[in-house]
């Protein structure tokens, strides 16, 4: 056999993180899949999310009837005192919205996205 042909047995500590990560994202499945009422799921899937991903709040919202706002369904972590926003956030024509509601491309945004995203929003400025 030659070395590129050869398989190496995988680092047992990032096999068990894998599986670890995989089973959680199964039961994130099997939770969100368990009721017609997603608002049920919502603090037992951002514990798994925040398990899953380092961050510092998760916020679920939906989009409004008019495609135009996001409206928090469902947020955990860091609060924001006196958020400007009322849990209503304008999005249309910006890159989230286009990466989320036109692309359909699910996004994760971190504190080096967040310096240059929407920053004359006074609500994402309060943020």
């Amino acid at each position: 056999m030659t070395e590129s042909t050869r398989t190496t047995n995988p680092d047992p500590e990032n096999q068990e993180r894998i599986i670890d990560e995989q089973r959680r994202i199964a039961e994130i499945g099997r939770i969100v899949g368990s009721t017609f009422d997603i608002a049920n799921v919502y603090p037992k899937f951002a514990e798994l999310a925040l398990s899953l991903i380092s961050a510092d709040r998760v916020i679920i919202a939906i989009l409004s009837e008019d495609r135009t706002e996001l409206i928090d369904q469902y947020v955990a972590g860091i609060e924001i005192p006196d958020d400007p926003s009322g849990g209503r956030r304008v999005y249309r024509g910006t890159d989230a919205y286009t990466t989320l509601f036109v692309d359909n491309v699910p996004a994760v945004y971190n504190r080096a996205d967040l310096d240059t995203y929407n920053s004359d929003s006074p609500e994402e400025i309060s943020r």
